[in-house]
């Protein structure tokens, strides 16, 4: 059994939710992060009492990560995989806008989740990675936000 963080998992039908879901079946620990409570990560929990634990968290903030590595570290010794999968866009972020489009004040907010948020993730939850038994493993992903087969421009 392997305790996995997976950050950005509100979402049903996106990527973070499904290795949520993955992990929970072949009987791993997760904590799955969201910016706000979800009923699917909820309904999740009670199908996998004691295997899943739903972390509100703000990854754009460092107390928010800090305090999600002390409850995950008071919950277990290690961890053995982060799935850095959480990102943020422009509220009026349209997915294929043109550089002309884009309004260049929201791209600092944007920057600090989706660049920045990993690695205090990271940086939060290293000293768990370190006790795990086996190679603790780190995978910064990207959904549709950061798709280099749906850019047409």
């Amino acid at each position: 059994m392997a305790n996995v963080l997976v950050t950005g998992a509100g979402r049903e039908t996106a990527m973070g939710f499904n290795f949520v879901r993955r992990y929970l079946e072949q009987g791993d620990h997760v904590f799955a992060t969201a910016r706000k409570p979800t009923p699917a990560l909820d309904r999740l929990a009670e199908q996998y009492p004691g295997k899943l634990d739903v972390i509100i968290i703000d990854i754009g903030t460092t107390e928010s990560v800090k305090a999600a590595a002390e409850f995950i570290a008071s919950r277990v010794d290690c961890l053995d995989t982060i799935i850095n999968n959480a990102v943020v866009t422009a509220p009026a972020y349209k997915a294929h806008s043109t550089f002309e489009d884009t309004n260049l004040d929201d791209i600092a907010g944007c920057m600090n989740v989706s660049a920045v948020g990993p690695l205090r993730v990271v940086q939060a939850m290293q000293p768990l990675l370190y006790k795990s038994a086996g190679t603790a493993m780190v995978v910064n992903i990207s959904s549709n936000c950061g798709s280099i087969g749906l850019c047409t421009t």
